[in-house]
């Protein structure tokens, strides 16, 4: 695909996105990153929903700029499983995160996030380093917040 532009509104609309953390398989990108801007995609909102299931398990995972996505990592097995939400991804706005398992976290690690809410994960909405998180939309309270206040 070739200069996908987000003029006048346009939007891709992806669902029941998974992905499976032993091929990598299920994320958007580009196998060889374009040398040229003819093949750039920008200006671009995407909607999609990101699903992923195993004993660690991913909803979206080094993620860059998404707009109006849910992501659920949802630990499944024996002993102890991890699910993520959005994990370790900048740029994020309008999202809805949600992990399950022993532990269960609906965003983790994330640089820049507005506007995003839980989905009902299991430990805490936040967990990891996050930075440039407005505080005033992305928490359950709305105050100013650190890591611990960001799961009130």
């Amino acid at each position: 695909v070739r200069q996908i532009h987000g003029f006048n509104s346009a939007k891709i609309t992806i669902t029941n996105f998974k992905y499976d953390v032993s091929t990598a398989n299920g994320g958007l990108w580009y196998d060889t990153a374009p040398t040229t801007l003819d093949y750039s995609i920008r200006d671009l909102e995407v909607s999609c929903t990101g699903t992923g299931t195993g004993s660690t398990s991913f909803g979206f995972r080094n993620c860059t700029n998404l707009t109006n996505c849910k992501g659920t990592g949802t630990g499944t097995g024996s002993g102890t499983t991890n699910g993520y939400g959005f994990s370790h991804c900048n740029n994020l706005s309008n999202c809805k995160g949600k992990g399950t398992g022993t532990s269960g976290y609906g965003f983790y690690s994330i640089d820049y996030a507005v506007n995003c809410k839980d989905g009902g994960s299991s430990t805490a909405m936040w967990d990891g380093t996050n930075k440039n998180i407005d505080i005033d939309t992305c928490r359950k309270t709305p105050v100013v917040a650190d890591k611990t206040e960001l799961n009130t």
